[in-house]
């Protein structure tokens, strides 16, 4: 039978099979670049005005361009994707607004809700499968209006439709709340961290007086700099495994968030023997040194890979000075200190780069004891816990959701 695995108990009977032709209306409404209207960008995280990425100002003022007019509740879409992915946004930022005049533009008849179609087009594998189907060949998949059309769906009754779409505006509002709880989170730890490595904020000694001043050292002094093996015998393509002696780090493995290891690559032990410097000890510190510069994670022994190599878009740093806490040098590396740095020294326009010569005319500030170092590594650590629980959190309602989008479709 056609009907959800999960369902309000005042619902019964079979869905019915539907083309969306049937209730989606197209919007073909035109007005030139030059009214006062706001312009707007589709994407994949939702619909964002021009203005928001052009200091005050939008693209085309002058320019005699016809734009697709948006009404307030009315849906559109990129047509084009690299992916065969695509996301539709509903206008719900002003009356009216206009996109690309390559964009559709729709609404739905009577018989059909706009969120629980919109939730359906964004979320169900079968339109996922839908959209592969319709790459004709080339590197983009276009979903034309016209094509968007032939797609079979199940839908219930609108009252049906109405409620799914409430219930799952009331979750994405749970989520939405605990993201921004999240990101109020890490703007408090991130002042918080800029107060204290630039000394405005200062803790006190166990016996509540002062900590001695701080004091400055080139980098070079503390650390070394260590590059990855660049020369003939680096990893091609073919040397990769899903699994084997060493585990070779890509970038998507460094985040600023930490290590991720949900894709991992690596390497035989005699390929891993082959090669010269790059391989991590314990209590070295990763940043990627090209590309995304400047994220900086810490090989410690949470770590369950013992013999790890960067690649040749990373640098190790390593202690040299045994009177610095290690913990707190990672966290002193995430500073502002080093990014404004690394914003202001990497090179290359194509794709941004640092150099071991680069870090050496570093100079930090750094406390004389260490207790102190401690004390700003131990805050440090308790708002990452912090942050990571509420992360955990989120996660337990993305899953949900996508537990009630499984359940509540056919």
């Amino acid at each position: 039978m056609n009907v959800p695995q999960l369902r309000f108990s005042e619902f019964d009977g079979e869905w019915r099979n539907i083309s969306l032709g049937e209730v989606l209306k197209e919007s073909k409404e035109v007005k030139s670049g030059k009214s006062n209207l706001p312009i707007a960008t589709s994407s994949r995280k939702g619909l964002f005005l021009q203005s928001d990425y052009f200091n005050g100002k939008r693209s085309y003022d002058t320019d005699e361009i016809n734009f697709k007019v948006v009404p307030r509740g009315y849906v559109t879409y990129r047509h084009m994707s690299d992916d065969s992915t695509f996301h539709f946004n509903i206008n719900q930022l002003a009356d009216e607004i206009l996109v690309s005049p390559e964009y559709p533009v729709f609404t739905t008849s009577k018989g059909a809700d706009i969120q629980f179609i919109l939730y359906h087009l964004n979320s169900h594998g079968n339109f996922k499968n839908f959209c592969i189907m319709q790459k004709l060949g080339g590197t983009r998949t276009r979903l034309y209006f016209k094509k968007l059309q032939n797609y079979k769906l199940f839908i219930p009754s609108i009252e049906e439709q109405q409620k799914i779409s409430t219930f799952l505006q009331l979750l994405n509002k749970r989520i939405e709340k605990q993201e921004e709880k999240i990101e109020k989170l890490e703007q408090y730890k991130k002042g918080m961290m800029q107060k204290i490595f630039s000394q405005e904020l200062r803790f006190k000694d166990e016996d509540g007086g002062e900590f001695p001043e701080w004091h400055e050292k080139p980098l070079p002094e503390i650390i070394e700099v260590i590059d990855g093996d660049r020369g003939k015998n680096y990893p091609s393509k073919s040397d990769f495994l899903e699994e084997g002696y060493c585990l070779f780090l890509n970038t998507k493995n460094v985040t600023k968030n930490g290590f991720n290891f949900i894709n991992k690559s690596f390497i035989t032990k005699e390929k891993h023997e082959s090669m010269r410097k790059g391989t991590l000890k314990r209590n070295d510190i990763v940043m990627t040194s090209r590309g995304s510069i400047g994220n900086v994670v810490l090989y410690d022994h949470t770590i369950p890979f013992e013999v790890v190599r960067i690649n040749s878009a990373m640098l190790i740093i390593r202690l040299k000075d045994e009177d610095l806490n290690i913990a707190f040098f990672e966290q002193l590396l995430k500073s502002r200190v080093i990014k404004n740095f690394v914003d202001t020294s990497s090179v290359g326009s194509a794709q941004p780069h640092i150099t071991v010569k680069d870090l050496n005319r570093v100079r930090v500030s750094i406390p004389s004891n260490v207790t102190e170092q401690k004390k700003i590594a131990n805050i440090s650590k308790r708002f990452e816990l912090k942050i990571e629980k509420e992360k955990e959190k989120l996660m337990v309602l993305e899953e949900q959701k996508r537990g009630f989008m499984q359940g509540m479709f056919v």
